[in-house]
């Protein structure tokens, strides 16, 4: 399939994961009974309605929200990583992502400050969505020692469940805290951007009872051959229980429905096509070897295989990249000139730290590589993948999507 085609199936599932429109597809009002989907309330049991929330599509989401209650909403801020403008009621404060900064720590601060003064007859609406774990930030340590653990954390490979199980430790709003904060009823509309959609996990579950302890955050970091400070060791030596939240949690977007309705773009485009599995997590380049193995292996025609997740990279070079395009890489190796290609995704339109979404790859890349004097071995062992593909060509550039469900992997088998 070609380059273009790929992304045009893309596009259709990364558009299905709009904030604004999946909010709105969740959420509606008739008179004063709001409906969250298969459950109701009537408004004019509270007092106040307040929208709090944090993540990459935060704002998006709260800009559906004020279409469905408009001049209902008493007040409302949320968190996001770069503001668009696009809310009148809800203010926007941005924060950093992938690592808090000074302006994470405030703008939580201010939510914290308005869950305080929050009634027991109000309601509190929360938005939550990927990028939260590290834009809705305030530790119990100081915010260096934050950073410096979740970065090396990061960078030694560490999954999105134990990097969220360090983060809910060591915060004062993760792991169901924050609606505690709240006096009266909490909604939280959560988009996720975790594998196998964990409400614990997503953004560190701030609405979401933690069932982990102490023990687990000290093991993970035992496992990665992290050795805590003084500061560390003292907040997870302490004794804490379950964190219980009374919030009620609704899944609005995932992975999986984005990749239904790619399945359905590429049966129009005359493809057969079947969605391999959501749930695809591991190393960026081994995923690649899979994928292209599975492409090798196919004995039908004319088909394109959808798969999602998230994947690591084990960071031992000094280049620049990411894990779609590590695996793209890792897939023009291993495909050995069979008839297939790939669009690698981040449906967030980052990947890793780079301005690029990912990188599409067939099996002419190794070829070109090779014309070009190209070594695809040793830009994988530099983690330098970025620079590979911006001299290769297929570099997918979509710039911020306002969403984020984890990445997509397009896998085309031609004729």
């Amino acid at each position: 399939m070609k380059f273009e085609e790929l992304l045009g199936i893309a596009k259709e599932g990364i558009d299905a994961a709009d904030p604004e429109r999946a909010v709105m597809e969740s959420v509606s009002l008739n008179d004063s009974v709001l409906s969250v989907c298969e459950e109701s309330f009537d408004l004019d049991n509270y007092e106040n309605i307040l929208v709090i929330g944090a993540g990459k599509a935060s704002e998006r989401m709260a800009s559906g929200i004020e279409r469905v209650l408009g001049d209902r909403i008493s007040e409302g801020l949320v968190i996001t990583k770069k503001r668009l403008g696009l809310t009148e009621r809800i203010e926007v404060m941005e924060g950093s992502h992938p690592l808090p900064d000074e302006r994470s720590l405030k703008a939580t601060r201010r939510v914290m400050e308005l869950l305080n003064h929050c009634g027991v007859k109000d309601l509190v609406i929360v938005l939550i969505s990927g990028g939260g774990s590290s834009l809705l930030c305030c530790p119990k340590v100081s915010l260096e020692t934050f950073r410096e653990i979740t970065e090396r954390l990061m960078k030694a490979g560490a999954d999105i469940k134990e990097l969220n199980t360090i983060r809910k430790k060591l915060s004062m709003v993760k792991g169901g805290k924050l609606a505690a904060l709240a006096q009266g009823e909490v909604i939280s509309l959560i988009m996720s951007d975790v594998v196998g959609d964990p409400l614990g996990s997503i953004a560190s579950g701030p609405t979401v009872s933690d069932t982990s302890t102490n023990r687990d955050a000290l093991e993970i970091l035992r496992k990665y051959g992290i050795e805590a400070d003084d500061e560390v060791i003292e907040c997870l030596s302490s004794e804490e229980g379950v964190v219980e939240s009374r919030a009620k949690n609704y899944l609005i977007a995932t992975n999986r429905r984005s990749l239904e309705v790619m399945k359905e773009a590429a049966e129009k485009r005359g493809y057969s096509s079947f969605i391999l599995s959501p749930f695809f997590e591991g190393e960026a380049a081994q995923l690649g070897l899979f994928l292209s193995a599975i492409a090798k292996g196919m004995e039908m025609r004319k088909v394109c295989i959808l798969c999602g997740g998230e994947a690591v990279v084990n960071v031992k070079g000094s280049g620049r990249g990411g894990p779609n395009m590590e695996i793209a890489a890792s897939f023009a190796l291993g495909i050995d000139g069979a008839k297939a290609s790939i669009a690698c995704i981040a449906s967030d339109g980052e990947d890793g730290s780079t301005y690029a979404a990912g990188a599409f790859a067939d099996n002419k890349t190794s070829l070109r590589a090779e014309e070009l004097g190209l070594d695809i071995k040793e830009h994988l062992k530099n983690n330098d993948t970025l620079s590979l593909f911006e001299k290769l060509g297929g570099l997918i550039v979509t710039g911020s999507t306002g969403t984020n469900v984890n990445s997509f992997w397009l896998l085309s088998i031609e004729e």
